[in-house]
């Protein structure tokens, strides 16, 4: 498309038209401003900011992207807000038709109801009808939206300052009753003002005769607030809010020498500045063209790889230093002189006297862990750990295995032996019991005595007719089980009536059942189970 600015341009003009061009995208040079006043931003595609010809403007302008036909939405000031309590004449006399059912007024549902429930609602009664509110609406812009002090009255502060005021007169007419002097006031403050410091920061707010909650957001009240440690508006900003200066107030005072450095100071202490190092290092290597192992997809293969590059370079450091030491020489100047190294930080403990010298030969202290160690709960005397038997942990004391029991003490050591050695006699006594033999030979030597017997004419006639029974209602029942199974696999229509459970209690099985049923029943993993079923 052909632009408006068709006129030919020198090779000169051209040229400044490009640096000026540069220079407003570097910042360096002013942006060009339209007719209205408004900048144009430099960083736009000259195909969007130069206009058609046939618009026939004369100077750079944005007013071509515009849409002119949309309308332009009036946005209400940050004074206007919703009208409260107001009502717009009044009350009704009789119940209409579409109003709140509890309350009558037209302006609500029986659901969005302020009024307190009813008994019988303003509909069925017609009685106590409220006048409709004033609803109105307010259209706020971006800014207005989130303005979080928009709206807000200066009268609802004062309903919170007389009741602080009440509170107060109350407090006092009990002090005057109960006799208490400006003295014991005094020490009070006193009290809590060393209670204060005592929680680390934490102010305790009273909400109670008994309750205390700790806000940490709160300053102890001999601390300098955030926002007076620099009075210049153009210092770091304040948040009331969150109660938080993030920028550091004092930028040009030395670290040594001031008591506050910004809520960021926190944030750049511990691992910080090493995983920045890591992130710096991966930036590098990735601009030379080196692909090293992502921070968040492969954060311990990252962290490997970053020390090794660390050693390397140390050692290439170290190579670099005795390399120069060797060529020029100095290698006295390396060694610590004696009396410096003394003065070295150590953490060897020592104990001196008041004349300086060491009163004796302390004993080496075991590095602290991380963990909490000699901890002695459930009044116990040794920690939880300190004894093993048969698999278990517990402790030396007592020989509990349970990690919660209290300590029983000598009694508890005592009984505990004793319990050990109890079962270790019940324990021999049981191997001393038991039959040497093997499994198949007692089965074979069991099998030989049953043979014997029934040789020897030992087995009376009465057992011999108590099988032959046993085996007829085996039979009976196995044939029974076959019929049920017949009538289960008919249809509702043709099977009797109560065939199913005809004869059969589920709590009350005959030992005859249950062995037809085991007699009956296939196998699935039985190699033999298909052949069976085809020869029945």
């Amino acid at each position: 498309m052909a632009s408006s600015n068709t006129t030919f341009k020198t090779r000169e003009a051209y040229k400044a038209a490009k640096e000026l061009e540069e220079a407003r995208k570097a910042g360096t040079a002013p942006p060009a401003v339209d007719s209205d006043g408004k900048i144009i931003n430099p960083h736009i595609p000259e195909y969007i900011s130069q206009a058609p010809w046939y618009l026939k403007q004369d100077g750079p302008s944005l007013k071509h992207q515009r849409n002119h036909n949309a309308k332009k939405r009036k946005f209400d000031s940050l004074g206007k807000w919703l009208p409260r309590g107001q009502v717009k004449g009044p009350a009704a006399t009789k119940y209409r038709k579409g109003a709140c059912e509890n309350c009558g007024a037209m302006t609500h549902t029986v659901r969005n109801c302020l009024e307190r429930p009813r008994r019988r609602g303003a509909k069925l009664t017609g009685q106590g009808i409220r006048p409709d509110e004033v609803v109105g609406a307010v259209e706020l812009d971006f800014e207005g939206k989130r303005d979080r002090w928009n709206g807000y009255e200066e009268s609802e502060f004062d309903n919170v300052r007389q009741r602080f005021e009440v509170l107060e007169q109350n407090r006092k007419k009990t002090q005057e009753v109960r006799g208490e002097s400006a003295e014991n006031e005094s020490s009070d403050s006193d009290d809590s003002d060393e209670s204060d410091d005592a929680n680390h920061g934490a102010v305790l707010q009273q909400t109670g005769e008994a309750a205390k909650t700790s806000v940490r957001n709160l300053r102890i009240r001999e601390d300098t607030a955030k926002y007076l440690y620099n009075l210049d508006l153009n210092s770091a900003y304040y948040d009331p809010k969150s109660r938080s200066m993030r920028a550091d107030p004092l930028p040009n005072v030395d670290l040594e020498d001031k008591d506050f450095a910004g809520d960021n100071f926190v944030r750049f202490s511990g691992d910080v500045s090493t995983l920045a190092k890591m992130e710096l290092t991966t930036m590098k290597a990735g601009s030379v063209g080196k692909r090293l192992p992502h921070l968040q997809a492969e954060p311990s293969r990252a962290e490997a790889v970053f020390r090794e590059l660390e050693t390397r370079k140390k050692e290439l450091r170290d190579r670099r230093r005795a390399d120069i030491i060797k060529k020029y020489g100095g290698q006295e100047h390396t060694v610590p002189k004696p009396g410096i190294s003394d003065i070295a930080q150590t953490e060897s403990y020592v104990e001196y006297d008041a004349d300086g010298r060491p009163k004796r030969e302390t004993l080496k202290r075991l590095p602290v862990s991380m963990y909490r160690e000699d901890v002695l709960d459930k009044n116990h005397k040794a920690i939880w750990g300190s004894f093993y038997s048969n698999g278990q942990w517990g402790y030396a004391c007592c020989r509990q295995t349970q990690r919660n029991a209290f300590c029983t003490g000598e009694a508890g050591r005592k009984a505990a032996i004793e319990t050990e050695k109890e079962m270790e006699e019940r324990v021999a006594k049981a191997i001393e019991k038991r039959d040497p033999r093997t499994l198949v030979e007692q089965y074979a030597d069991r099998k030989s005595d049953k043979r014997n017997t029934v040789g020897n004419g030992e087995e009376t006639e009465e057992a011999l007719n108590e099988e032959r029974e046993q085996q007829i209602r085996l039979e009976k029942e196995i044939r029974k089980q076959e019929v049920e199974e017949k009538h289960g696999e008919l249809g509702d229509r043709q099977r009797p009536y109560n065939s199913l459970t005809h004869g059969f209690d589920s709590h009350k099985l005959s030992d005859e059942a249950m062995e037809a049923y085991r007699l009956r029943r296939q196998m699935k993993d039985d190699p033999m189970a298909k052949f069976l079923s085809r020869n029945s």
